[in-house]
């Protein structure tokens, strides 16, 4: 992964193209992930860096567009992105 800060409106992306992402959202809210070039769908995964705990999401985010999204709590908050097999 390389940082790619130009992915995600929080200006905080760690990228492998088209296979995963990994964006930090240093005071909540929501974003927009540029996944333009990413196809298929990407499994959603939601690190709560305060109480040490993973989340998933409900359910998965396309990939071929710009896609917004907010962390199911408030504060700060790390979205993994991982390119789904099927």
């Amino acid at each position: 992964m390389q940082p790619n800060d130009r992915l995600s409106t929080t200006n905080y992306c760690l990228a492998d193209p088209g296979r995963a992402y990994i964006v930090y959202f240093p005071e909540g809210g929501k974003a927009t992930l540029d996944l333009t070039s990413a196809e298929g769908m990407f499994a959603v995964q939601w690190f709560i860096p305060l109480l040490q705990r993973m989340v998933s999401g409900p359910v998965p985010l396309p990939g071929g567009d710009y896609q917004t999204i907010a962390p199911p709590f408030s504060g700060v908050a790390v979205l993994i992105l991982q390119k789904k097999d099927h």
